[in-house]
């Protein structure tokens, strides 16, 4: 009686000598890549599927003793009633690698609680290895406050914290916060704190600091200014923006999210001097009066929560370079752009306005009209279900108002909608400032929006032959001002559907060619070595088994 074989894992390879990827030589692929090239590759798995692939073979039992990206990400979730064992293969681990090998960078999630001598020796193994990027996650309250100096490096570039952080008493004991390569700081409160206040020195000493990410943690009210100088990228969630002085001159994004936003934000706005993307998202608990004078600003995005107040947001944008607005709720915008290349609006962001009362939903849609009047100069208008809801149930309004779009293009309307879906009031409304605007449910190409700046530029195409369309697409609706920038390089260039296809006559020539030169490699049907197959190998890898270590 034959022995019943063992069956397989599906999505885990047979890992035996028989099984081997090779190239027409019969090598080994896998082998035969650099070890750089393979660190790259394992580092793409956590520091356990990593250490697994030692069962390779002999080069690969090793291999993962050099990995300069080391992940311990969620095993208690995995494991939660062996910690030991975890901790005892995290200390495996950090003993028998390479200690030449520099840590590039360090993940490591707790839901539940580690020993604090652990977690702690863990930093300072990565400290001492030259490590780039930190990122220490620890969700569980048992946890005493660290120290600021605890995170001390002269390597470290990005740094990522959920865990309870001691700045007042490191201040007064040590006040050995020194980073001076530190690019990137993303703090998070953990869950069980309340409220989490970071020192006024902590960004003092962080001189080459480009991107600060604060979610949950305030800044101080006691500062009489913040400055950042090299801050290029300012996120805030949870949080309450304090009214201090701001000296961010390299600002290009500023991101606040659920956000407590002071009485008076102009002077916050007149600061920054070259943002170019403004996201803000706040509560309609009060009324807001903004003016955002912002030189450089391109993109702009305002949310705000669904609310049964009276009134509407007003703001003025003081930025000739705006291009792309982004509303969600209701609000009175008004800019000095002459067009705007592309205006998104949308009622309400929250399911709250599904569940709202007609009455509710009245006291908003009196300020739609005046809303929309004001952003006339869109060349596209985006609009959501909620907002079509909303024009329609003021049609008769509508019908006595002339349409305020001079300079519309396009309007897109959401997922689920038809152009012949809309009435002849609304249509007029929409479309009566421009008699060539049109209804559309996607948008053109990027190319037609960007139509105004091709007419002044050349084409750069000196030796194009072929410009194939895609599907659904024809050559006779391509404008004049596309034709002439993709073609104006080469009189001989054509548009196309579908290119052209060998001629028989050329088919039969290189046949011919091959048979008069034997010497000739005959072309093999295996695929060219590149980093994909070995990520697909070791994706498979994933899959394995998750016995405990």
């Amino acid at each position: 009686m034959s022995k019943p074989s063992r069956p397989l894992k599906i999505g885990a390879p047979e890992m035996n000598s028989k099984l081997k990827i090779t190239n027409p030589n019969g090598e080994d692929r896998l082998s035969s890549l650099p070890d750089e090239l393979i660190h790259q590759i394992l580092s793409f798995l956590g520091t356990r599927q990593a250490v697994q692939t030692s069962i390779l073979s002999k080069r690969w039992k090793r291999m993962w003793t050099g990995l300069p990206v080391l992940s311990f990400d969620g095993y208690d979730q995995l494991f939660p009633y062996t910690h030991s064992g975890i901790i005892r293969f995290i200390d495996h681990v950090l003993e028998n690698r390479d200690q030449d090998t520099h840590v590039s960078c360090f993940k490591f999630l707790a839901v539940y609680p580690f020993p604090p001598n652990f977690v702690r020796r863990l930093i300072n193994y990565t400290i001492d290895h030259n490590v780039e990027e930190l990122d220490i996650d620890l969700q569980f309250h048992r946890y005493k406050p660290f120290k600021l100096s605890t995170f001390s490096s002269d390597t470290l570039k990005k740094l990522k914290l959920r865990v309870p952080l001691d700045y007042d008493e490191s201040l007064r004991t040590d006040s050995e916060w020194v980073l001076p390569a530190l690019k990137a700081l993303h703090l998070i409160r953990p869950p069980h704190m309340s409220s989490y206040n970071l020192s006024e020195y902590c960004l003092i000493w962080l001189p080459n600091l480009t991107t600060l990410s604060l979610d949950g943690i305030r800044l101080p009210e006691s500062m009489s200014s913040i400055s950042v100088p090299c801050l290029t990228t300012l996120i805030m969630k949870r949080a309450k923006l304090p009214e201090n002085v701001w000296d961010l001159p390299a600002l290009l994004s500023l991101e606040l999210d659920e956000v407590d936003l002071p009485a008076n934000m102009n002077d916050f706005f007149s600061a920054l001097v070259s943002v170019r993307d403004i996201t803000i998202s706040f509560s309609g608990s009060c009324k807001h009066n903004w003016i955002i004078s912002c030189p450089q600003l391109v993109h702009l995005k305002i949310c705000t929560n669904f609310s049964c107040i009276c009134w509407i947001h007003e703001i003025a944008v003081l930025s000739n370079k705006l291009r792309e607005l982004s509303l969600v709720g209701i609000f009175m915008v008004r800019s000095k752009v002459h067009e705007l290349e592309n205006v998104s609006v949308k009622l309400w962001d929250t399911n709250e306005f599904n569940d709202a009362t007609l009455d509710e939903k009245g006291l908003h849609y009196d300020f739609v009209i005046p809303m929309l009047s004001e952003l006339g100069n869109a060349r596209t208008l985006t609009l959501d279900s909620a907002m079509i809801e909303a024009l329609y149930t003021v049609s008769n309004s509508l019908g006595r108002v002339p349409s305020p779009f001079k300079n519309l293009k396009y309007v897109k309307l959401p997922q689920g909608n038809k152009e012949s879906g809309i009435s002849t009031t609304l249509r007029k409304y929409l479309l009566g400032g421009n008699p060539r605007a049109t209804i559309v449910t996607s948008l053109p190409q990027v190319l037609y929006t960007v139509s105004n700046h091709l007419g002044r530029v050349p084409s750069p195409f000196k030796n194009l032959k072929y410009v194939k369309l895609p599907q659904g697409n024809k050559e006779s609706g391509i404008s004049t001002t596309l034709r002439k920038y993709l073609l104006g390089g080469n009189p001989r260039a054509t548009i196309v559907t579908s290119l052209p296809q060998y001629s028989r006559k050329k088919k039969e020539k290189k046949h011919l060619n091959k048979q008069q030169d034997p010497d000739r490699p005959a072309r093999t049907s295996q695929p060219l070595l590149t980093h994909k197959l070995p990520l697909r190998l070791y994706i498979n890898l994933y899959n394995m088994s998750h016995s405990p270590f």
